[in-house]
């Protein structure tokens, strides 16, 4: 299955990335490309990506945890925390080099989305990218519906 079989429209969707690795971000690019998202913000630092999210909340945090980055993880309990619950349930994908078990574990406890393990196949990344949207989208449709 390649994967533009498993996409749906995600053009409208802004999604900002988090990633100092120039080949994980290149890789994160083809893969948004290909699921033909048009709005990206491309950042190497989670202090940079928690900057763009103020300006402008998102649809999808995609993120690393280094300690090179900024980490992540704390972006994402930075974000949760946030008194808006359309901006505090972003959904959020992290990247990890090392997914140790604790690292697993925080990731869990803090609401990621997904956490991936680097490195990846693009075909891994856009199965979780559509995963985690599905999920997103199952959520505000049952939030809408009349009780």
């Amino acid at each position: 299955m390649s994967i533009n079989e498993i996409k749906p429209d995600y053009r409208d969707l802004l999604v900002i990335v988090v990633e100092d690795n120039g080949i994980i971000r290149e890789v994160v690019r083809q893969v948004l490309h290909d699921l033909d998202i048009r709005t990206v913000c491309f950042t190497k630092t989670a202090e940079h990506g928690l900057q763009a999210f103020a300006a402008r909340p998102c649809d999808l945090v995609i993120a690393e945890i280094s300690k090179e980055s900024g980490n992540g993880l704390h972006m994402l309990e930075t974000v949760r925390k946030t008194p808006c619950d359309r901006t505090a349930r972003t959904p959020f994908i992290l990247l990890s080099s090392y997914p140790r078990i604790e690292t697993v574990l925080r990731a869990r406890e803090a609401g990621a989305d997904a956490l991936v393990a680097e490195p990846f196949s693009p075909k891994t990344l856009a199965e979780h990218i559509h995963v985690v949207m599905r999920q997103r989208l199952n959520e505000t449709d049952e939030n809408r519906a009349p009780t």
